[in-house]
């Protein structure tokens, strides 16, 4: 009875995630449904064809937020003929409407329990893995609430969904970075995402590396003032993000292994980019330079 409660409890619990992670992504269309099926419901009273109206732009509308996700003009396209279609054919009364309405209500919320049933799975696999790994005096259960309350905590700016925060949990414990540096990692990695671009499997091993340079120059772990200086020579840069961290990769033996002074190294590569553009021949001119 203790692990179906539970259960429930974490499904309701991803269920608010998802809510909220849906209507931070959509606002605009979770009002536009929100006030759409008030419409209609309003409606029911009126004639039918101010209802056959409103139907066809509720379908064109969705035809349009489908296109602008998907990037298919034939999907949207066939789309929308089929329900305009379906609409102009039906003879609407205040059943039909009663019927689709309730419909469109049960589907939206059918939608919303089976991806929270989903999320709470996805969350309490990745959180297992990480507690089982976890070199910490204590249960399965003791770690797995432990690390599940890291993971659930929000980041400042709060643009890392649920799933994704779990995801960092996990992979810090494997490096084996002590619970008490991983809040400050997930701000970190979520500056990655939100002002670098990179998905969050992208972001973690740049994160370690950087970790990694810190450790061995300054004996510490990477911080959020660190990210926000490194950041200014990353978007000052004459290359992507993605290229900036390809030449760091290459020529981390330098401050890794020979020690040299890390500014000074990020200033070379940033004359070096701006000079030359392009990664190869910063690589090779760095190499020269130091040679």
């Amino acid at each position: 009875m203790n692990n179906i409660f539970k259960s429930f409890v974490n499904v309701n619990i991803a269920f608010k995630n998802v809510m909220q992670h849906f209507a931070q992504k959509n606002t605009n269309f979770v009002i536009f449904v929100i006030v759409g099926i008030f419409a209609l419901i309003y409606k029911i009273i009126l004639s039918t064809d101010k209802v056959v109206w409103i139907l066809a732009i509720l379908n064109a509308l969705l035809c349009l937020i489908n296109y602008a996700k998907n990037k298919n003009l034939t999907e949207a396209t066939m789309t929308l003929i089929i329900g305009l279609f379906t609409i102009f054919t039906v003879e609407w009364n205040n059943e039909f409407i009663i019927i689709f309405t309730v419909s469109i209500l049960f589907y939206i919320i059918l939608s919303f329990i089976v991806s929270s049933i989903q999320l709470a799975g996805n969350i309490e696999s990745i959180i297992s893995v990480a507690a089982g790994y976890w070199q910490y005096n204590g249960d399965h259960k003791t770690k797995y609430k432990i690390l599940h309350d890291c993971a659930s905590k929000p980041t400042k700016h709060q643009q890392l969904s649920i799933e994704e925060r779990s995801l960092i949990v996990k992979e810090l414990i494997f490096e084996n970075i002590g619970l008490d540096r991983i809040d400050e990692a997930k701000e970190i990695i979520e500056g990655f995402k939100t002002v670098l671009g990179f998905t969050i499997s992208e972001a973690l091993p740049k994160y370690k590396l950087l970790s990694d340079i810190f450790n061995v120059q300054k004996q510490r772990s990477f911080r959020m003032n660190d990210m926000e200086l490194f950041f200014n020579y990353v978007l000052d840069a004459s290359c992507n993000p993605s290229e900036y961290f390809e030449i760091i990769e290459n020529l981390k033996y330098y401050v890794l292994v020979q020690k040299k002074d890390w500014f000074i190294f990020l200033t070379t590569i940033a004359e070096l980019v701006n000079s030359y553009r392009d990664k190869e021949i910063v690589i090779l001119k760095y190499k020269e330079k130091i040679a």
